[in-house]
């Protein structure tokens, strides 16, 4: 809980202000396939279990699932230690609904503010592990080129120096993340925080936000827990 540096877009739209949040736990790592099968194996209704699946978007294979009906993946490439990618914002709030029913803690997406201060600290650094971009872009999952995607994906905390100063992993590389509008009296909306291993680490600016448009191959999320009591 407490003050923290926000803003400070790279672009110099947006200036350097304080901000204060209320205490908040987030997710060490972004959820995995292997946690979200969990969920989607739970769902009994055959349309939501279609929407709610994750999909592979491209121009030569089309929409593809990233699973069978059994749960098996698909892909070669991915493992249940991938995070989840290809879903939509309301597939990330069911199982927000999901995980709080079966863990009985109110588990949510977090907003980007949460997000940028997870990933920033306190004292406004730009990017996560402080300022400047001289000789890290190897220690970060980013700035990769490919024509599906699939095959740059790692498994969750597979870079070690992509670490917040408050222990918070992936939140350079690997897969963007989607979260929650911190804007007051505005409808809810989803946005997107970080980058990618399909971006560049100058993209990778914690004050960075883009709207979130459609299902991705390296849109991902984590989640916060409001608090540590029994939620009912």
């Amino acid at each position: 809980a407490g003050d923290f540096l926000r803003g400070g877009d790279i672009t110099g739209s947006v200036r350097v202000h304080s901000a204060t949040l209320p205490s908040f736990f987030i997710s060490r790592d972004e959820v995995t396939i292997g946690s979200y099968l969990e969920f989607w194996t739970s769902i009994e209704e055959v349309e939501l279990k279609e929407e709610w699946a994750a999909y592979h978007l491209d121009s030569i294979h089309g929409r593809v699932r990233l699973w069978n009906d059994e749960g098996a993946l698909q892909w070669p490439e991915l493992s249940m230690q991938h995070p989840i990618v290809g879903i939509t914002g309301e597939a990330a709030e069911a199982y927000c609904r999901w995980k709080s029913l079966t863990t009985g803690k109110r588990i949510r997406l977090p907003y980007d503010l949460e997000w940028e201060k997870a990933a920033r600290g306190v004292d406004g650094r730009q990017y996560s592990w402080g300022n400047g971009l001289g000789d890290v872009e190897t220690f970060f999952n980013v700035g990769g080129s490919s024509d599906f995607g699939i095959e740059l994906l790692e498994p969750v905390g597979s870079r070690l120096r992509d670490n917040s100063i408050y222990g918070v992993r992936d939140m350079v590389g690997n897969v963007r993340e989607i979260t929650l509008s911190s804007l007051a009296n505005e409808n809810r909306s989803f946005g997107v925080k970080g980058s990618s291993c399909l971006n560049s680490l100058e993209s990778s600016s914690c004050s960075r936000v883009e709207a979130f448009k459609d299902r991705s191959i390296d849109i991902g999320f984590r989640v916060v827990m409001e608090n540590i009591k029994t939620w009912k």
